[in-house]
């Protein structure tokens, strides 16, 4: 497996077969971004403290998070902000 990643976070895998898989990490450090050669996507979106809001995949699914990490609705997040 090859590994890349640039001073901005960005990564990008190879194996032998010419699967790739991307990641984009926050200021933070965390995961921000991901893709496959597949066109799998996901996303997450964290607070100023780097906790985990918000979820997304490219397949639908979604969620978000209170600020204990747990999962709650979209109106429940909305109040909360």
């Amino acid at each position: 497996m090859i590994h890349y990643k640039n001073s901005n976070g960005y990564e990008t895998w190879y194996d032998s077969n010419g699967y790739e898989s991307w990641s984009d990490y926050g200021s933070h450090g965390k995961i921000i971004h991901y893709k496959n050669s597949d066109d799998y996507e996901w996303w997450h979106d964290y607070d100023s403290n780097g906790n985990e809001i918000h979820f997304k995949d490219s397949d639908g699914y979604e969620t978000w998070y209170d600020s204990n990490g747990k999962k709650i609705t979209k109106k429940q997040f909305d109040e909360l902000n």
